[in-house]
């Protein structure tokens, strides 16, 4: 990663005093005074509106199911249940991690369909300078290609948002091959940046 790139951890960090009062990591979720009554809504460039549109669904249905669990954690410790309260939170903590790796995986879709695009346009080409190098590709079976790869396609490997997707990237293989990560992170941040990101991939 570029020295001059801002690390996942704090990105995050610096919205911390700003939507919520409470992170999710791979820890439990001690803090219940997490505020999530409304969900931001996703600003998404034009040419991935489409593709993304389900991001906001996704932020939407995370926002009302962290809330009711939030309120039933609230109550539990108000009644002096800690360890029901433990117990929700736990149950915060998981649901937080599933909803990033969905998160996730609707975003590599986008970048599969975006690097696709790019490899028909230039296997297309009648110039051999342009065809040079993307004729052994397989279009018919993209996520073979690694998915860095896939990402160095369409974002340049200098930039922000190629550090930031790298940093995403580490978190979501934390959860997929060992089922936490010690990263913390907020869902609708990600999502954002995500929807962001994937308005400014090139193809």
């Amino acid at each position: 990663m570029a020295a001059t790139s801002l690390s996942t951890e704090r990105r995050v960090s610096n919205h911390l005093n700003g939507m919520y009062s409470g992170v999710a990591t791979g820890n439990c979720k001690g803090d219940v005074s997490r505020k999530a009554s409304t969900s931001p809504r996703i600003h998404l460039d034009p040419c991935s509106v489409a593709s993304l549109r389900s991001l906001q669904a996704v932020v939407d249905t995370w926002i009302e199911i962290d809330g009711r669990l939030q309120q039933a954690q609230n109550n539990s410790q108000t009644k002096g249940h800690v360890r029901v309260a433990a117990k929700i939170g736990k149950l915060r903590t998981e649901n937080d991690r599933a909803y990033f790796l969905l998160l996730f995986a609707h975003f590599e879709a986008y970048l599969t369909s975006r690097a696709a695009v790019l490899n028909v346009r230039r296997q297309s080409s009648p110039h051999w300078s342009t065809r040079r190098g993307w004729d052994v590709l397989n279009l018919k079976n993209m996520r073979r290609i690694a998915f860095r790869n896939r990402l160095s396609y369409c974002l340049d490997q200098t930039s922000l948002d190629y550090a930031t997707i790298e940093s995403l990237y580490s978190v979501r293989n934390s959860l997929a091959h060992q089922g936490t990560t010690t990263t913390p992170f907020i869902i609708p941040i990600v999502a954002s940046d995500l929807a962001q990101i994937a308005g400014r991939l090139k193809a």
